[in-house]
């Protein structure tokens, strides 16, 4: 018999699943979790559009905000590096649209400054740290912190949003 020498397999990083679904309905679909093995086995298919869907795994919001489909999908590799603690600024600047592309979400994300928490909670601390100090003690309980939460929430300065089970506040909305 004669021996096959095979290709060492190159252990996947991802834990996200996605599925390749053909707009041809003659042509099988493939699951996939990284760009180059969904060029792999799109070369085996008989189809040429694929419409992609995100099937298991850990970034599902990410994922969602970043509208994988077939002309951005070279992303992915990219999408996968992307920093835990850096996913949920990714995430906002997707899903609030203000990003052309997923490249440059993930460029920008050190921009996006974010509170992990309530946007109340995250009022309180700019007030605590910016503006308590300069009104005497006996005026502080006339600041109506509620109002001024709402406020900024309104001017769009404070954007909260929720991101993999988390509550976030992102605190320059406006600047980005």
């Amino acid at each position: 018999m004669p021996s096959v020498m095979l290709a060492e397999a190159q252990p996947c990083l991802s834990l996200n699943v996605l599925y390749a679904q053909p707009y041809d309905p003659a042509a099988a679909g493939f699951r996939f979790s990284d760009y180059e093995d969904f060029l792999a086995k799109a070369e085996h298919s008989r189809a040429e559009e694929f419409e992609i869907i995100f099937i298991d795994g850990p970034d599902v919001d990410l994922y969602r905000a970043a509208g994988l489909d077939q002309s951005n999908l070279h992303w992915l590799d990219e999408l996968e590096l992307v920093p835990e603690d850096e996913k949920p600024a990714v995430f906002f600047l997707l899903d609030n649209g203000m990003v052309a592309d997923i490249g440059e979400a993930i460029a920008k994300s050190d921009e996006v400054c974010l509170y992990r928490g309530q946007l109340q909670d995250a009022a309180q601390d700019l007030w605590d740290e910016c503006y308590a100090h300069e009104i005497p003690d006996a005026l502080q309980m006339y600041f109506d912190l509620e109002a001024f939460a709402r406020d900024l929430r309104l001017g769009g300065d404070f954007v909260e949003f929720e991101f993999d089970g988390d509550t976030f506040t992102c605190t320059n909305a406006n600047g980005l």
